[in-house]
C-alpha cells in the first residue's frame, strides 16, 4: 500500500447526522433558540468543541506572545481585575482588550465553520473536522477583513451615539458568520444578507443577542470558577494553573455556544422569511437523480 493509500485510509468518514439529529428547520422563540443552540452541540460535542478549541488556542497563544502584554505576568483569573485597575498601565490594558478580541475573532471563525458544516450536513456531506480548518485557514483573510469591518462599525457608531449603536451593529450582523460559512459570500455579500435577515427582525434579534451575551457569560463564569474552587480544595495543584486550564475550557465551550446561537438565529429567519424549510422539505421528498430520456 502506497503511503497516499495509507493516508485516505487513515482518514476515516465523518458522519452525517441523521434527519433527526438536525437542528429542525422551524421557527423559534428566543429563549428555544438559546435551548436549541445547546441541543446543536450535543450533535457531534467532539467535532464542534473541538474545532471551537483548535481555533480559539492559537489565538490566545498570540496574546501571550505580543510584546509588553500584560498576561505574561498575569494569571487568567486576574483578567477582570486588570480591566478595573490597570487603565493607567499599557500593558494590563492591552492584555485585557488582546484577550477579548482573540475570544471575539474566535467566535466569528467558529461561526463561519459551523455554517459551512451544517451546509454540508443538510447536503448530504460530511467534511471532517480538518477539513473545515483548512477551508477556514484558506478564508482567513476575508473572515479577519469581515470582522474587523463589522468590530470598526461597531466602535465608530458606538462612540458617536453613546453605545447604542455598537448594540444595533451587532444585532444587525450577528448571522454574517453563519452566511459567510453556509452561502459560501463573500465581506460584502454576508453583511449584506445579516442586514437583509435581521432587519425585518430586529427586536427578536436583540433579544436572543441579549440571551446570548447573558448565558454565555454565565456559562463561563460557572465552568471556570467552580472547578477552580474545587481544585484549589481537593488537588494540591498551584490555584493559577488550575485556573489557566480551565479559562480556556470554559471560553471553548462560550465560543461554541455563541458561535451556535448566531447559526440557529440564522436559521430561523431563513425558514421566516424564505421559507427555507418547505425548500429542504421538498428536496427530501423529490430526490432530483439523473434519468436517460434518449
Amino acid at each position: 500500500m502506497t503511503g497516499l493509500q495509507s493516508n485516505g485510509a487513515a482518514r476515516r468518514p465523518a458522519k452525517i447526522p441523521s434527519a433527526e439529529e438536525l437542528p429542525p428547520l422551524l421557527e423559534r422563540t428566543p429563549l428555544a433558540m438559546i435551548d436549541e443552540s445547546v441541543t446543536f452541540l450535543r450533535t457531534q460535542p467532539a467535532t464542534l468543541l473541538g474545532v471551537a478549541f483548535i481555533v480559539l488556542l492559537p489565538l490566545r497563544l498570540i496574546v501571550l506572545l505580543l510584546p509588553g502584554s500584560g498576561l505574561r505576568d498575569a494569571r487568567p483569573d486576574q483578567l477582570l481585575d486588570i480591566f478595573a485597575t490597570s487603565f493607567t498601565s499599557g500593558s494590563g490594558f492591552s492584555a485585557a482588550v488582546g484577550t477579548q478580541v482573540a475570544d471575539s475573532l474566535a467566535v466569528f471563525v467558529v461561526g463561519a465553520i459551523f455554517g459551512k458544516l451544517l451546509a454540508s450536513w443538510y447536503s448530504g456531506e460530511a467534511p471532517l473536522a480538518s477539513d473545515l480548518l483548512v477551508w477556514s485557514i484558506r478564508r482567513s483573510p476575508m473572515l479577519a477583513l469581515l470582522w474587523t469591518i463589522n468590530h470598526v462599525l461597531q466602535v465608530v457608531l458606538g462612540v458617536l451615539s453613546v453605545g447604542l449603536g455598537a448594540i444595533i451593529t451587532g444585532v444587525l450582523l450577528m448571522v454574517a458568520a453563519p452566511v459567510f460559512g453556509a452561502e459560501g459570500a463573500g465581506v460584502r455579500g454576508a453583511m449584506s444578507r445579516s442586514l437583509s435577515l435581521t432587519s425585518q427582525r430586529l427586536f427578536p434579534s436583540f433579544i436572543v443577542f441579549v440571551l446570548v451575551a447573558g448565558v454565555g457569560q454565565l456559562m463561563r463564569f460557572i465552568l471556570r470558577t467552580l472547578p477552580t474552587l474545587v481544585g484549589v480544595t481537593v488537588i494540591p495543584i498551584p490555584a493559577w494553573i488550575i485556573s489557566g486550564v480551565f479559562d480556556i475550557l470554559a471560553t471553548t465551550v462560550t465560543v461554541a455556544f455563541t458561535a451556535a446561537s448566531a447559526l440557529v438565529l440564522y436559521l430561523d429567519l431563513r425558514v421566516r422569511k424564505e421559507g427555507i424549510d418547505l425548500e429542504v422539505a421538498m428536496t427530501r421528498a423529490f430526490p432530483i437523480k439523473e434519468t436517460n430520456l434518449g
